[in-house]
């Protein structure tokens, strides 16, 4: 590049580089939420996440920020927002106990594989409320991913908000380092 070439391409670049720094955080598009289902979802749509009929447990040990932290979870059914039963302890004695879904559980087939038993999905995904160190009022979003056996590529992502919304607990893609399994089963 030539000498007179290179200022107006430096004078773009930050004319660029000015323009998303100073745009309003609404003008920048979020990263979109892969588990959402658009509300024109039809069933024959490929590309279309609908929730499958089943149900998945599971339990397991996961490193993070937070130390260690264990989860267990029965009776999650598919499509449903019946029999809340997540639990979630970390360092510091920090406890979360699920009460109540704020929506159906959702359970979708990802690029996961859940191994054998077949189950026609792979991952759950849920959200609601509960009690924190004994005080109500905060939530859960969760999703729980069941990558065979014998569960050691399993993941869980969780993120926990005290009564004020403040996020007391987060993993993403957790992977299970001991002690654990996610399963998907049929009905």
């Amino acid at each position: 590049m030539h000498r007179s070439n290179r200022f107006p391409v430096a004078i773009a670049s930050m004319a660029v580089l000015a323009a998303v720094a100073f745009s309003p955080a609404s003008a920048i598009s979020a990263p979109k939420d892969k588990d959402k289902q658009p509300p024109a979802c039809k069933k024959k749509d490929k590309k279309c996440q609908q929730s499958r009929p089943g149900r998945m447990t599971g339990a397991g040990t996961v490193d993070s920020v937070y130390g260690r932290s264990h989860h267990v979870f029965r009776n999650s059914v598919c499509n449903a927002d019946r029999f809340p039963d997540l639990k979630v302890q970390w360092d510091g004695g920090n406890r979360f106990d699920l009460t109540s879904y704020s929506s159906p559980l959702r359970c979708i087939d990802t690029a996961a594989d859940e191994g054998n038993p077949r189950a026609g999905f792979d991952t759950i995904v849920g959200q609601g409320g509960g009690v924190l160190n004994g005080v109500s009022g905060a939530n859960v979003s969760f999703r729980f991913t069941d990558a065979g056996e014998p569960g050691r590529n399993d993941t869980a992502t969780i993120t926990i908000t005290d009564a004020d919304g403040n996020v007391v607990f987060q993993i993403s893609d957790a992977r299970i380092t001991e002690g654990g399994n996610h399963q998907a089963h049929r009905k």
